[in-house]
């Protein structure tokens, strides 16, 4: 298991999502994915294989597996990458890696703890 404790080192769009790529405290790459399935829902995943297998919307609780392209912008400023529709942003600080998301106006609704960090472990 290894903790996202470095930073996000690279960002790039990929259809309705975009992948950002950070070191791990053990030296590996990991990834995250955020995917804007709808102007107010967004899904995030990660993988340490830059791989995210199709969605299954049983298992995802998610109403279904294929969604439409949705607008949203892509900004990179002062050390995070914010991702933005109109109903909802979420910025990736880079360092230290941290997930928070926002409402238009720009009011926290829900943010990683400050002492927790993104953690992968292998699928049991």
């Amino acid at each position: 298991m290894g903790k996202c404790t470095k930073r996000f080192v690279f960002h790039e769009p990929d259809g309705n999502a975009v992948v950002l790529g950070c070191r791990l405290d053990t030296g590996e790459e990991a990834f995250v994915r955020v995917d804007v399935l709808a102007p107010d829902m967004v899904r995030g995943r990660a993988s340490l294989e830059r791989v995210f297998p199709q969605s299954f919307p049983e298992k995802d609780s998610f109403p279904k597996a294929e969604w439409p392209q949705q607008a949203f912008t892509v900004t990179e400023r002062r050390g995070a990458v914010e991702m933005r529709t109109k109903e909802i942003a979420v910025k990736v600080s880079k360092e230290p890696s941290r997930l928070s998301f926002h409402c238009p106006d720009g009011s926290l609704f829900l943010k990683e703890d400050g002492e927790a960090r993104i953690t992968w472990r292998e699928a049991e």
